[in-house]
């Protein structure tokens, strides 16, 4: 019995993974309709993908069609529809973050556990191979004691037109690809890390924080730094130091599922043993798993990383904004 989903929201993200992955013919998921307050853009991808058409958000929380909702929307919207989906009972699968602070993390726990609903976020990447692969070789003690990880995901400007740039709309690089790294960390060590330092960059004619960094501590010692940012060189990758060897992998959180990955493992002689990760689609993975991987207590964690960050942060701000981030 597949699971019979519709999609709130058709952003660009959505509709380049999220809506392909769903509409094969033998995904785990059927996605049976959507809804954008866009009118021309709904009309456009229901009829490319022969979908039901929503015509409000209510009619959508009120289908009896529906099991789930997949929740494509800006950030800031995510807790207020989030209450709506669990209130009517459907399970919750929210792109990331769906929550950002602590206030809105107390809502979800009752309203999930009091109608047996999912809430899980959308964090792909841990649902590919490549991933995994990692994990599987930090448990066989290939690399011995960890030391230190790395993580970066940095991307290059998008159109100043964005939601990413807009603070009313939960815009901002942390909240956008600074979760990233704070994910990967999160899910191969573990969510009781503490925050030492962090940093956030406002760049100048920004309203939003455009870049940062972040270290943190595990509680065997182990330290991971991460950085992020928009208006750079697109990377995203892993270092990982271990007293045994070192593992190197790009492409950690985004490629084409054409694309095979490596992994690199040196050891203190500087000799390196390489995997090779055949192409898989990350999305059609974490779709056909109906998502998971620890469900709402993970989020809850990665939320929580995510607020220390955000309230202990440093700021860089251009000179006219001295006295503190832009409104």
């Amino acid at each position: 019995m597949k699971l019979k989903v519709a999609i709130w929201g058709i952003g660009s993200h959505a509709r380049r993974y999220l809506i392909p992955s769903l509409t094969r013919e033998n995904s785990k998921m059927k996605l049976f309709g959507c809804f954008s307050r866009n009118e021309e853009t709904l009309k456009e991808i229901s009829e490319e993908y022969d979908l039901f058409k929503f015509r409000s958000s209510q009619d959508l929380l009120s289908s009896e069609e529906i099991e789930g909702i997949i929740l494509a929307t800006p950030s800031k919207l995510h807790v207020p529809q989030g209450i709506s989906i669990l209130k009517h009972g459907k399970h919750l699968f929210s792109e990331k973050s769906l929550f950002l602070n602590s206030e809105e993390r107390n809502l979800f726990p009752t309203l999930s556990k009091e109608k047996n609903l999912r809430v899980n976020e959308l964090f792909m990447f841990k649902f590919h191979p490549q991933f995994q692969k990692i994990i599987q070789l930090l448990n066989s003690g290939k690399l011995g004691d960890i030391k230190f990880c790395n993580v970066s995901f940095t991307i290059p400007h998008l159109p100043r037109t964005n939601n990413r740039y807009d603070p009313n709309s939960g815009g901002g690089a942390l909240f956008d690809v600074g979760c990233y790294p704070l994910a990967f960390c999160h899910a191969a060590f573990g969510g009781d890390q503490s925050i030492q330092d962090s940093l956030l960059i406002y760049d100048d004619g920004y309203l939003v924080d455009t870049s940062g960094y972040c270290t943190m501590k595990a509680k065997n010692g182990m330290i991971s730094n991460l950085q992020w940012g928009f208006g750079l060189t697109y990377t995203n990758k892993v270092e990982i130091f271990g007293s045994k060897g070192n593992l190197v992998s790009k492409l950690i959180f985004s490629k084409a599922p054409t694309q095979s990955t490596t992994i690199e493992i040196f050891d203190s002689k500087n000799q390196s043993e390489e995997f090779v990760i055949e192409p898989a689609n990350h999305f059609d993975i974490m779709f056909d798993d109906l998502i998971s991987k620890d469900g709402l207590s993970w989020v809850i964690d990665q939320s929580t990383l995510l607020e220390e960050i955000f309230n202990g942060a440093r700021l860089r701000m251009p000179e006219a904004h001295v006295d503190g981030p832009p409104n």
